[in-house]
């Protein structure tokens, strides 16, 4: 299962915990929260609702499928990622590829951050002031999640200042990437099958061998 191997790591859950719901507005004005107030705010949202939905987890695991669909996939910048993991792949895929990578990729977030936050045991975070670029359109925001009696796990967010708000495109945890290890591992199944493969690779990875179409996964 190469696609969500670079997952499989107690640290991937830190990452899971810091992506929901990064953008909050009304219907009359609109406050965009600066990045490191999304980046907080996430974690303590996702967080309640972790605690909240304990006992139905544990009863229906796909629960947690339902939590990350409807508090961490939107606001993640869907395309922008699809591309930089494609890299100059997305140029050579035709728009239909296009959709079913990026459809496949968003089955493949579901199932591995889904199975990572069945591990959340009630870690602290700490945040620290973003770093903005010149324009001040992309920022880091570097955080620390403490853990007993272990250093902390170094997580680095990546966001840039969309229409609706700041959205994350990528996370850098301990040093490594998210795009960069998923941009690897697709260079190399591009290589050995295509484009048309490797996405088929991904629907059965993600949601089984009946694949993706019509939103089903295998819980």
């Amino acid at each position: 299962m190469i696609f969500t191997s670079v997952f499989r790591s107690s640290l991937v859950f830190t990452l899971m915990l810091l992506f929901s719901s990064l953008v909050f507005s009304g219907e009359q004005g609109v406050h965009v929260a600066g990045p490191k107030e999304v980046a907080e705010g996430a974690a303590k949202r996702l967080t309640d609702r972790l605690i909240e939905d304990k006992s139905l987890i544990a009863t229906t695991p796909n629960r947690i499928k339902v939590l990350v669909e409807q508090e961490l996939l939107p606001i993640f910048d869907e395309k922008l990622i699809a591309r930089l993991v494609m890299s100059s792949s997305w140029k050579k895929a035709d728009d239909a590829q296009k959709e079913a990578f990026m459809h496949a990729f968003r089955n493949i977030l579901i199932k591995t951050y889904s199975n990572a936050f069945s591990a959340y045991d009630g870690q602290d975070m700490e945040f620290k002031e973003p770093i903005f670029n010149k324009d001040k359109k992309k920022a880091i925001v570097r955080s620390r999640i403490l853990q007993e009696e272990k250093m902390p796990i170094l997580v680095d967010f990546r966001l840039r200042k969309a229409a609706n708000g700041w959205l994350v495109y990528d996370a850098v945890i301990e040093g490594v990437s998210i795009v960069k290890s998923y941009r690897s591992q697709i260079k190399e199944k591009i290589s050995e099958k295509g484009i048309p493969l490797m996405i088929k690779d991904m629907e059965i990875e993600a949601c089984g061998t009946g694949g993706c179409e019509g939103g089903k996964r295998e819980v």
